[in-house]
């Protein structure tokens, strides 16, 4: 395996590899389009088959109860998000289900998921006859180790980088077939590094049912404003008209002279509470995190201390 510094530079310099938890719930009967497009942020009826989007689900209240991804297939739609959600999404949709043809089955156990990324991330893939889906959200199958793999691009550890999806089985032997051709097998906090730096949040560390989505800064890749109504879309149009938050997720690197924070630690200025961390990574001399600041202090190129520690807004 890599060693921990060259872990943390193969997803932004080389291609590194990761198995990573991920639910998946396959959508599917012929009013799946419509209906989740009742329940969530982007225009999912405008989806064909091979694309996706990237999309926040809303409560009534319009806070934030799910980020992830939906890809459309043939026959189904398939929500990705962050691990031990099937049970809540499930339930939360299948609550607002009367006469839909629509059919939801939680089936994160009999999958498994590689996040890979990096620059090099196109070559290895042309070694193995693959290729990067060129947009993002788009995906594609493809056979690795006589496999089947699904490789969704998702820009999550960089601006090249997809989810790989295959029988759970079949992960080891498909991740020693990256490594031949190329990749670095990295650990979770490289890939949780790589996230932050490149600006890809993860609910339940950085997103939460207390944030309103454009709170998270992702409205261009997951919020349409022109999709018409949906669950909580209210609230998010009302904000929008207002035209500003009060607080905004952003990145912050931090020079810890008094020990690193931890997620959800209040960050304070002058004595005042302006925000709280999400995840939070060493990364060598320093530490990189994401923190919730109120909007007057968000600005980029920002330096404050909180605590003792100093806080650059990136």
């Amino acid at each position: 395996m890599t060693e921990p510094q060259g872990q943390r530079s193969a997803f932004a310099n080389g291609c590194g590899i990761t198995p990573i938890r991920r639910t998946r719930i396959e959508v599917s009967g012929s009013d799946r389009a419509s209906f989740l497009h009742n329940f969530c942020t982007n225009d999912i009826k405008k989806l064909t088959p091979g694309e996706g989007c990237e999309a926040f689900f809303t409560n009534v209240q319009g806070k934030t109860i799910c980020h992830g991804f939906l890809f459309a297939q043939d026959d189904s739609i398939v929500i990705d998000t962050v691990a031990d959600q099937g049970e809540f999404l499930v339930t939360h949709l299948d609550r607002y289900l009367i006469t839909e043809d629509v059919k939801l089955a939680d089936r994160s156990s009999e999958f498994a998921t590689l996040a890979v990324g990096g620059p090099t991330l196109p070559a290895v893939l042309e070694r193995l006859g693959l290729s990067v889906p060129e947009k993002y959200c788009q995906h594609r199958a493809g056979i690795v180790a006589d496999a089947t793999v699904s490789i969704f691009r998702v820009n999550v550890t960089s601006d090249i980088s997809c989810f790989l999806t295959l029988a759970a089985q079949r992960v080891e032997a498909v991740v020693n077939v990256f490594l031949e051709f190329g990749a670095e097998h990295c650990d979770e906090t490289a890939f949780t590094l790589a996230r932050v730096r490149n600006g890809f949040p993860e609910f339940g560390a950085d997103v939460t049912n207390a944030n309103l989505p454009q709170e998270v800064d992702r409205d261009t890749l997951a919020i349409s404003f022109t999709k018409g109504c949906y669950l909580g879309q209210e609230t998010v149009a009302r904000l929008d008209a207002l035209g500003h938050v009060n607080r905004i997720l952003r990145r912050v690197s931090i020079d810890c002279s008094s020990g690193p924070p931890q997620p959800q630690d209040k960050i304070l200025f002058d004595g005042k509470e302006i925000g709280w961390f999400g995840s939070v990574v060493c990364s060598g001399e320093h530490h990189e995190a994401f923190a919730y600041l109120r909007t007057e202090h968000a600005a980029a190129g920002t330096e404050f201390e909180s605590d003792g520690n100093r806080i650059f807004v990136q």
